[in-house]
């Protein structure tokens, strides 16, 4: 590992691993285990010129978290640090997940989630919502922040005073900017276990104007996103159980 050019070390995670008899070189389970600590930010280099290829990411709100950054070993993360992406090395990032608001015929867990979000963000049936208050606005370990930012009210956070994962990718994208790049952002609506929303959302005209809306007005409070990722699985298969 000394030699790698991709990986190093990793206390917490190495200590996980002997605690739970886990060996990552024969096991391909409890992934959590491991953090994304043991990565090294390492990226291809391409010369500047119109015809490079762009390179896009994902980046999901909850790999931020992993407790034992806090001494809770019983509960493992990924641990992603925002700040140690080079702020240069991608041409578009897009954060997932939002979700759309008032579905109950999904996964009970997933259902709640989305119902808990909307209320503390005051969502109505059909607007998109972001899914962790705390992490998309509050949060600050791997972010880049000294504190929380506890008293950001998720109803009127603005893209000013976020912190959270949404207020480290507006610092991240002004650094690009000083570097003389550009870094587009997207926000992914949807997803595997959010997409249950999108048949009923799509299937009136009224609904589709809410949910339009809503888009707009998410634009509006964070303009330092500039496109949105229609994550919808599937229109034309069930997916995870889906109407379509």
């Amino acid at each position: 590992m000394a030699t790698s050019k991709l990986i190093q070390g990793d206390t917490i995670t190495e200590t996980t691993h002997a605690a739970n008899g886990f060996d990552p070189a024969t096991s391909d389970d409890k992934i959590s285990y491991t953090s994304a600590r043991v990565a090294k930010p390492v990226y291809n280099k391409y010369k500047n010129s119109t015809t490079k290829p762009k390179v896009f990411g994902y980046y999901t709100d909850w790999s931020q978290y992993d407790s034992r950054l806090q001494g809770n070993m019983s509960q493992p993360g990924r641990g992603y640090d925002l700040t140690k992406v080079s702020p240069t090395a991608y041409d578009k990032l897009i954060f997932g997940f939002v979700g759309i608001t008032g579905f109950r015929k999904i996964d009970t867990e997933d259902r709640d989630v989305v119902a808990e979000a909307a209320a503390q963000c005051g969502k109505v049936k059909y607007e998109p919502t972001f899914l962790d208050p705390w992490g998309d606005f509050q949060s600050y370990i791997n972010l880049g922040f000294d504190v929380s930012g506890w008293d950001v009210d998720p109803k009127t956070v603005t893209q000013a005073n976020a912190k959270g994962m949404l207020g480290a990718l507006r610092d991240m994208q002004a650094k690009a900017k000083a570097a003389g790049h550009t870094l587009a952002l997207s926000m992914s609506i949807g997803g595997w276990s959010m997409s249950n929303g999108f048949h009923e959302t799509a299937a009136s005209d009224s609904s589709r104007k809410i949910f339009a809306k809503g888009v707009v007005k998410l634009f509006k409070q964070f303009p330092m996103f500039s496109e949105v990722d229609i994550d919808w699985e599937y229109p034309n298969n069930e997916g995870a159980g889906n109407p379509f």
